[in-house]
């Protein structure tokens, strides 16, 4: 069995993407590594996600939680899980994004309206939430 490590290439682009919300919308960013589990994302408390297969799918990837590698045995908790600093979920890519309170997302999968999976690379648990659901739940959503 082959040991899968999360692309630096996908890491790298999720930090473009954060660092290009926060300069958007005037944003403190924390950008170590144990900034980012240890208070959040932002100052403000937004847990930011690039989505860039959002145009090809038309979902959005809501992650509760992670590993760095495929061997590793026991996930991290991350996204609408992680116990931060964050109240808001921003997703989306460079031409659109979709603002939830992490207590609604959290919320749906504790009543099971989502049906949670591994991602491909099975180094990402979550649910797939469709666009047309998205605008319908989301606090606000910008296009870019």
């Amino acid at each position: 069995m082959s040991t899968y490590q999360a692309d630096q290439s996908y890491i790298d682009k999720g930090m473009a993407f954060q660092k290009f919300i926060c300069e958007y919308f005037g944003l403190v960013d924390y950008k170590t590594a144990s900034e980012q589990y240890d208070i959040g994302e932002t100052k403000f408390g937004v847990e930011i996600k690039f989505d860039d297969i959002l145009e090809m799918t038309g979902n959005l990837w809501i992650e509760i939680a992670e590993k760095r590698f495929t061997t590793n045995p026991d996930w991290i908790d991350s996204g609408i899980n992680k116990n931060d600093n964050s109240w808001l979920y921003l997703i989306g890519n460079y031409n659109e994004a979709f603002c939830f309170s992490k207590k609604q997302l959290k919320s749906m999968l504790e009543m099971e309206m989502v049906e949670v999976r591994e991602n491909k690379a099975a180094t990402s648990k979550g649910f797939l939430l469709s666009k047309e659901k998205a605008l319908s739940y989301c606090l606000t959503y910008w296009q870019f």
